[in-house]
């Protein structure tokens, strides 16, 4: 029996890697969302409350999505290790 080709192998790897990375950057966005409050109450000037505007705009969220998206595609399959799995 012919094990399946390499675009077999990579599909479900580069799937479970982009998985993986979405939850983690997802993650990442929510504890940052609800740190916000804490870092405002932590940071204050000679005892008087700072006033800090600390959005989640579009920018954090495309910047979140583009550095998941490139991790999980440059750290996720490997070509080496999948010529490995196919040749077996």
């Amino acid at each position: 029996m012919r094990s399946g080709g390499r675009v077999h192998i990579i599909r479900p790897l580069l799937a479970e890697s982009l998985v993986l990375a979405s939850l983690g950057a997802a993650l990442g966005v929510l504890v940052a969302h609800a740190s916000r409050g804490l870092l405002i109450a932590l940071r204050q000037f000679g005892g008087a409350p700072a006033v800090l505007d600390l959005p989640l705009d579009l920018r954090v969220l495309s910047f979140t999505i583009a550095m998941a998206t490139g991790t999980a595609l440059l750290c996720g399959p490997r070509t080496g290790d999948s010529r490995r799995a196919a040749s077996t």
